[in-house]
Parts: structure tokens; sequence; C-alpha cells
């Protein structure tokens, strides 16, 4: 191999990390975007009844504490998924306080 080569080389195990860590990632961006339509419903429709704005504020602190794990252990998978789910959860929330 020339010095490039073995520069550029990872073992399998390492490869399968990276694309696994990649994955995730897009399932961490997907997985907030899937609230979407609950977000348009409620803000849409200026409708919440239902939606418990109690369950929703405790997932948005939740959502900090991953952050702050994330930030600790620079996971940015974990920091990135926490921050948009951070935003959808708290649009929710805002949105059950509002029209609930």
């Amino acid at each position: 191999m020339d010095e490039i080569a073995v520069r550029h080389y990872l073992p399998p195990i390492l490869r399968m990390i990276r694309i696994f860590d990649q994955i995730i990632l897009v399932a961490g961006i997907l997985g907030p975007v899937m609230s979407f339509p609950q977000i348009i419903l409620i803000y849409g429709g200026r409708d919440a009844s239902g939606v418990s704005p109690i369950t929703f504020f405790s997932w948005a602190l939740f959502n900090i504490l991953w952050i702050f794990y994330g930030l600790v252990h620079r996971e940015m998978p974990i920091i990135i998924t926490n921050i948009l789910w951070l935003i959808c959860n708290t649009l929710i929330f805002t949105g059950a306080i509002l029209y609930g």
C-alpha cells in the first residue's frame, strides 16, 4: 500500500461504526421531522385539545439534559438530535398552552 492508502485505511469495525454514526444522525434528524404534522395541526387549526402541555414540557426538559450530556461527551448525533427535539417539543408545548 502506498502512504496515502495507509493513512486512509480504517479497520472494518471502524468503518462500520462510522457508517452507523451517519445512519443514527439521519435517524436523529428524521425523528423530530415526524412531529411536524402535529405542530402543523396545532398551529394551523389553532387547536391543541387532547395535547398535554405537561408531557411536552417534560420532554423538553429531558432534551436539555441530553444536550448537556452530548456536549460533555462531544457526541454530535446526541446534540443535534436533542436540539431538534427541543425545538419541536417546545413548539408543541407552547401550542398546547395557547390553543389547549
